[in-house]
């Protein structure tokens, strides 16, 4: 084990030496196993080749979404044109609410529909904001089998993929999730890089009809920070509903359509409308080309009039390699001192290697648009609500369309009007909707300081600040009033310091490492007694003492500590391995001086296999499903997805098994031993010839490819080929 800081330039050339090292080690196959990346030909010449879907909207009621039946065919189609995929993107909205019978839905006609092609979920705004619960982001990571946090990227046929949702609001880039960003693409800088989320980048693909909903708040920093790196060659999103590709700065921006939801809106035969589908596209050597694909004519958009833009190619160079490794990552971007993260498994790596990496943060300041500097509004007709992402500002003056003519926002900082019969009013960090107050993760027993900023030209008004301590389930566990400070005439700041308490009287992840429960905090900036126009420049929420700089940056995984000495910059990286085996779940604690922040990301090199639904402990030689971390998976059923294509038999699926110990094939057998089971087990194993001998099961039979093996209670399945 070691640790070391780098320059950028410095440390990309070690990650590239140190990627071909472990391509040619090659790390990919099982002891007498061929392995093949899924869609390359035997002498690993193939294109990349994937399929993105975008708002299937499972459990709206409404005339326009297409039934159960429909979106199930519409998969079915889409899997059969496309027979060689290397995977499947979800651009988010899979859901339209929370419920077990949604997601179930979801799971069975799109996750479950992509057979053993790897399926991505980038979460949408109905998942993040729309389920109701406080801790959204959990519930989407136990969906889509995401490690802790709901972006994350990984890499097939040496093209690198980043997930990134818009958390918090639906649309922002929130300052975590591009801090991990910046980081994932320093450390993949010398690979060609394609972004999946949900949201709209302003200049780009149109908003449609509602700016303020459909693009994000802060598109001009979002896209400048994507000028910085060339090697991201396309921006495919979701929540509008067209299809739509628009070619700028030297990237693909495309609109993925919809496998569900409404009609969109925009009349004539321009932007996909009464179709439903997706987009095709694929990686060459040479190029990236990116093809609407319309399920309903069942044919690629440019074969229909009017619809030629709907293709379009990137003559590049990329950085396909089909013998390349897979390799998958996750992290926190900016996490905090005493922090504590459970992280859960869901890959076997069969013999490859798991690397940390720590960036350095650039400011103490951890809550969203601090400087009051975003903003955005709602422009459909049926709602022109202001909005000022990260906070939410009690109504004062509301018109029919939901308007609120009590304040304007002046680019940077807020103007509060007085309103007659009204002069109280509070803002809240982050906003108030309920799923947003699991936001702001803490841990008990620091400091935190909270300074506001506000201007007048009279005395008079009060602000009071409270900050609340809330549990996973939102429920309020401590609170604490700060000073009631007198707003006098010019501008001032307030400061002030809440101690939180230990807690250890709560369970929680801090007193009990087997639980997830965290927590997290809300503030409430009270104003009363407003009779003139107050300025509210912005709010810093960060820890009491902070300087602006990380020092001595350390990750504790599972109780080894992994730490850099002194200053950690945002442009200097330290890497460390992580040796030993993968648990299920592990715990990460963080530790870090001067401003208590840091960024980190751990990169898995070499996983043959990703298990939805379930995890797994990585043993080396072979692995053990532990118990599944997805509720509504229908039948308790576990997927097991090749990232790469397997020439020799796996196992592909098990219903109603919560542990077992999975050896698999080698030398002409493969075995299951079931140690945990709800009822009685069902077992799925991909094979193209029927195995000659299956024992210790109940029953089992062969077709198409699938011997399908039954068994009740625990025992051992072998299976002889």
């Amino acid at each position: 084990m070691s640790g070391n800081s780098m320059n950028r330039r410095e440390f990309i050339k070690t990650a590239a030496l140190g990627a071909a090292a472990l391509g040619a080690a090659g790390r990919l196959g099982f002891a007498d196993e061929t392995v093949t990346p899924a869609g390359a030909s035997p002498s690993g010449t193939g294109a990349l080749k994937g399929f993105v879907v975008a708002d299937a909207h499972f459990g709206w009621e409404h005339h326009e979404q297409p039934s159960l039946d429909a979106q199930a065919a519409a998969m079915r189609h889409i899997m059969t044109r496309f027979p060689d995929l290397d995977l499947f993107l979800d651009a988010g909205d899979s859901l339209h609410g929370g419920g077990a019978d949604h997601a179930a839905n979801w799971m069975k006609v799109l996750q479950c529909g992509s057979g053993t092609v790897p399926y991505f979920l980038c979460p949408g705004n109905h998942e993040l904001l729309g389920w109701p619960a406080p801790d959204a982001e959990t519930l989407c990571c136990e969906l889509g089998s995401m490690p802790c946090k709901p972006y994350y990227s990984f890499d097939i046929k040496g093209i690198h993929f980043v997930v990134v949702p818009q958390l918090l609001f639906c649309s922002l880039m929130t300052d975590d999730t591009l801090k991990w960003l910046e980081l994932d693409l320093d450390v993949n800088k010398e690979s060609t890089t394609i972004l999946l989320a949900h949201n709209s980048i302003a200049g780009t693909t149109l908003p449609q009809d509602n700016i303020g909903y459909r693009r994000l708040a802060d598109s001009r920093r979002v896209r400048a920070f994507l000028k910085r790196y060339p090697n991201v060659v396309a921006w495919l999103h979701g929540h509008n509903h067209t299809w739509e590709m628009v070619r700028k700065d030297g990237k693909l921006f495309v609109s993925c359509g919809r496998i569900g939801g409404y009609n969109p809106p925009y009349p004539g035969g321009h932007f996909g409308k009464d179709n439903l589908g997706g987009f095709y596209f694929e990686v060459g050597p040479d190029r990236l080309t990116v093809k609407g694909y319309s399920v309903t004519h069942e044919k690629f958009f440019d074969e229909m009039e009017d619809y030629k833009h709907l293709t379009q190619t990137l003559k590049i160079r990329t950085t396909l390699n089909p013998k390349a490794p897979c390799a998958y990552s996750y992290g926190i971007g900016g996490s905090r001192d005493g922090e504590r993260i459970p992280v859960y498994n869901h890959n076997y790596l069969n013999g490859g290697s798991q690397e940390l990496y720590i960036s350095g943060v650039d400011s103490p300041v951890f809550n969203e648009n601090s400087d009051t500097s975003i903003y955005t509004q709602m422009t459909h007709s049926a709602s022109q609500r202001k909005i000022l992402p990260g906070y939410s500002i009690t109504e004062r003056d509301v018109n029919a369309v939901g308007e609120d003519f009590s304040w304007d926002w002046l680019n940077p900082g807020v103007l509060l009007y007085p309103v007659e019969g009204k002069p109280d009013t509070i803002i809240s960090l982050p906003e108030g909707g309920r799923s947003s107050k699991g936001y702001y993760r803490i841990a008990p027993g620091r400091k935190y300081r909270v300074a506001v900023h506000f201007e007048t030209a009279q005395p008079g008004p009060t602000v009071q600040v409270t900050m609340v301590v809330r549990d996973r389930a939102g429920e309020q566990v401590h609170a604490i009033e700060g000073p009631e400070w007198k707003l006098g005439a010019g501008r001032r700041t307030f400061e002030a310091v809440f101690a939180v308490p230990d807690l250890k009287g709560l369970k929680s992840i801090y007193a009990d490492p087997s639980s997830d429960n965290r927590f997290h905090v809300t503030c409430d900036l009270a104003i009363k007694g407003q009779t003139h126009d107050i300025i509210f420049h912005g709010a810093r929420l960060s820890f009491a003492g902070a300087s602006d700089k990380t020092f001595d940056p350390a990750v504790t995984f599972d109780g080894t500590k992994l730490a850099a000495r002194g200053e950690l910059a945002p442009g200097s990286i330290a890497r460390f391995d992580l040796s030993g085996g993968v648990a299920r779940r592990s715990v990460v604690e963080i530790a870090a001086g001067g401003n208590r922040r840091l960024t980190w990301l751990v990169r898995q090199t070499g996983p043959i296999w990703t298990i939805r639904n379930a995890c797994i402990v990585d043993k080396g030689g072979y692995f053990e499903i532990d118990g599944l971390r997805n509720t509504w998976t229908p039948n308790e059923e576990a997927v097991v997805t090749p990232l790469a294509r397997v020439s020799q038999p796996y196992l592909y699926k098990t219903r109603h098994i919560t542990k077992a110990k999975v050896h698999p094939f080698a030398q002409g057998e493969m075995s299951i031993e079931i140690t945990e089971s709800t009822a009685p087990a069902e077992i799925e194993v991909r094979c193209d010839a029927r195995p000659k001998t299956i024992t210790g099961a109940d029953s089992w039979d062969h077709a198409n490819g699938i011997a399908l093996i039954k068994k009740t209670g625990a025992g051992e399945i072998k299976i002889g080929f």
